[in-house]
């Protein structure tokens, strides 16, 4: 069975106010086999992506509104914004190392 369709069981008992099948939807060997498939063996890597793009785009955020609060020309940012976007990608490669050490020290 599906998570969705366990936890649709589990809101329309709910609904019904009927307590076995209410029971019956959160027992925990029900719960383990409502399991989804997801994507393949690439997917692990989106969050890291994710993660590491919003650090380079924060980066190059603080970078962009810093120049004025320094009292610099709008010279200043062009030569830091190859340097920001270069970040940006080296966050997105740099952060799945971080997550496999994270993880391993969980197991």
């Amino acid at each position: 069975m599906s998570l969705t369709k366990r936890l649709d069981q589990a809101r329309e008992a709910f609904a019904r106010k009927d307590l076995a099948a209410s029971a019956a939807a959160h027992q925990p060997e029900v719960i383990a086999r409502a399991v989804e498939p997801h994507g393949g063996a690439s997917h692990q890597y989106i969050g890291d992506m994710v993660y590491g793009g919003l650090d380079g785009i924060v980066t190059t955020f603080a970078v962009v509104s810093g120049v004025p609060g320094a009292n610099l020309g709008a010279d200043a940012i062009l030569p830091a914004c190859p340097l920001n976007l270069t970040h940006c990608q080296a966050s997105v490669r740099l952060f799945r190392p971080g997550e496999t050490t994270f993880a391993l020290s969980l197991s």
